[in-house]
């Protein structure tokens, strides 16, 4: 592998910024006038993106700036997780009515249905009210500046190994903490920080790129879809019991069993999503990402701390 200089790393990274902010406005630009779903995950994606990058700038000296920008970003992906929560769950429900058999699950499932596409559009309505172009562009703004100054200031080829073994750090703590209290907030907790790694890992590859980091990067897709698939059938669960009233559930046979069946698939999710992390650390692909990672940190650490830091991750995974 082939090291860029500082002066050819800025260059790439300062163009990798513009794509990236490019991307943001065009996206938030479909979102506002088409109302596209697929918009709606670019525009997410592409706000990860940039706090990532933004995360790296000042990993060695964090600032209230760097840190109100990384807000500004998750403020924005946070205020489009309900209409991207309900674009799953009517894809979820359709799904449910083409699998409904039983007379009384026919009769139940359509209510479900017009209920979820309803929240999806309550969700729509909220987002476009509240979605102010002139509060983007000021984001946009200040994130094209911060990252001017900071590329060009910061040893970026040593941060982005930093980037890397703090996101390897912090999954390993939220692993550590689910293995010893495996409930559901500290499964999810897992979940978000394996996509955090895999979005550092992304960052990374956009500049070194690496072939057994772009597999390793697919396995940890599969860690994050493992449990997210568990967390849209809580989310499908929690759905179904609120679009019945408590009344309904009551007096209604039907309705309880709907509820039921969804409940049943949540908790066998659920567990299978529990087993499969307990068993990651025994994995093949887990030890191989261990040590591929712990070189690419090295590879790219240029002081004594940055080796340091490689140098334990070499020595055996973190607990």
């Amino acid at each position: 592998m082939a090291l860029r200089t500082q002066k050819e790393l800025s260059k790439d990274l300062r163009h990798y910024v513009t794509k990236r902010l490019k991307k943001l406005n065009k996206t938030f630009q479909i979102v506002i006038e088409d109302k596209d779903s697929e918009a709606v995950h670019d525009f997410r994606k592409t706000t990860r993106d940039l706090q990532c990058l933004v995360e790296a700038c000042g990993i060695r000296r964090p600032t209230r700036k760097a840190k109100k920008i990384r807000l500004g970003l998750q403020s924005w992906r946070h205020a489009l997780s309900a209409w991207r929560d309900g674009d799953v769950m009517i894809e979820l429900v359709n799904q449910a009515q083409q699998k409904a058999h039983r007379t009384y699950e026919r009769q139940v499932w359509p209510a479900i249905a017009e209920w979820t596409m309803n929240e999806r559009e309550r969700a729509l309505r909220k987002f476009l009210k509240n979605a102010d172009s002139r509060k983007m562009k000021k984001l946009r703004t200040k994130i094209e500046t911060l990252a001017k100054s900071q590329i060009k200031a910061e040893p970026m080829i040593d941060n982005l190994g930093r980037l890397l073994q703090q996101a390897w750090q912090k999954l390993h703590l939220a692993m550590d903490k689910f293995e010893r209290v495996a409930e559901v907030a500290n499964l999810h907790a897992v979940r978000i920080k394996t996509k955090t790694l895999r979005y550092a890992l992304d960052l990374r590859q956009e500049f070194y790129p690496d072939k057994q980091l772009d597999d390793l990067s697919v396995w940890l897709k599969g860690i994050q879809d493992q449990i997210g698939g568990w967390h849209d059938e809580l989310t499908l669960s929690e759905l179904v019991r609120t679009s019945l009233s408590p009344s309904d559930i009551i007096s209604d046979p039907k309705a309880a069993k709907i509820i039921e069946g969804i409940k049943e698939q949540e908790i066998a999710m659920a567990e299978s999503a529990r087993n499969y992390l307990l068993s990651v650390r025994e994995m093949q692909e887990y030890k191989r990402l261990w040590r591929i990672l712990s070189a690419a940190i090295y590879a790219t650490s240029k002081d004594s701390a940055g080796e340091a830091l490689a140098h334990q991750n070499v020595t055996g995974p973190i607990h």
